[in-house]
């Protein structure tokens, strides 16, 4: 068996109405012991060393004080991360976005208030991953003939954590329903610290940057990078249409009515 890992993490707009996105790195499990030596040796070992790259704290002064690195380190630092991942050939990104604002109408106001789909299927983290595995699946796909199965391995937090089960199961059947030709590839859906598994830091920087883009508070240096994180030849951004969740819906609607219901077993056997 082929076995690929796709590494994310998320992150929104402040706005209620604003953008809510996943985004993250796939390549078979070979590839990523290089990368993420890579990764330790250019971007973490220093001089000075850090434990972890996470965005929020190196802009943070505190953190760069109680790390002893300097404002210009840790912006070579960043750059240094963009580099490794910009120039990992093997390497494939993809990013998964929507508005709250439409997610709300298309999915909330339509099924959710109405009780024709679970109560939760609108929060824009569930649904937001849902169209990243998707999308994550189709790539693997459409590019490695030899692929068997993707793992997806996700920053750990309380949201992912929560629902996990229930996330990962509802994911299958909505896949064997709506992509069967896809669906098989679907592997396990993976919590894990970013602390441990370094290319969820990765995920982090290329969501950070995004999230820049999307609030309109990035400079010419951030817009640059997010494009070399994009991969631009490789990689794909998708923002989602309020059609295209209203779609979504339409398939947890059917899926709601017990007969139509495709067994768990079918969509990763």
């Amino acid at each position: 068996m082929s076995l690929y890992l796709a590494f994310s993490d998320e992150a929104g707009i402040a706005d209620n109405g604003g953008e809510f996105l996943v985004a993250g790195y796939v390549a078979h499990e070979t590839e990523w012991p290089w990368i993420t030596r890579a990764w330790q040796e250019r971007v973490l070992d220093g001089p000075p060393k850090i434990p972890y790259l996470h965005m929020t704290e190196i802009r943070s002064r505190g953190w760069r004080e109680k790390n002893s690195i300097s404002y210009n380190e840790s912006e070579e630092r960043v750059a240094e991360a963009v580099r490794v991942l910009q120039s990992s050939g093997p390497l494939v990104a993809v990013a998964s976005v929507m508005k709250r604002s439409d997610l709300h109408e298309a999915i909330h106001t339509r099924y959710v208030s109405r009780k024709k789909v679970p109560k939760g299927v609108d929060e824009p983290d569930y649904a937001c991953f849902l169209k990243f595995v998707g999308l994550m699946l189709i790539q693997v796909h459409d590019r490695y003939r030899d692929a068997r199965r993707v793992d997806f391995i996700v920053s750990r937090k309380e949201t992912v954590a929560k629902g996990l089960g229930d996330m990962i199961e509802t994911t299958k059947l909505y896949l064997a329903d709506a992509h069967p030709e896809i669906a098989s590839l679907l592997g396990e859906l993976i919590p894990a610290s970013m602390e441990a598994e370094l290319p969820l830091q990765a995920a982090d920087v290329l969501c950070w940057h995004l999230q820049r883009y999307y609030t309109g508070t990035f400079d010419r240096t951030d817009e640059n990078r997010m494009w070399m994180l994009l991969k631009e030849r490789d990689g794909e951004l998708r923002t989602w249409t309020k059609e295209e969740l209203e779609t979504v819906g339409k398939g947890l609607e059917h899926l709601a009515d017990p007969k139509n219901l495709v067994p768990a077993k079918a969509a990763n056997p």
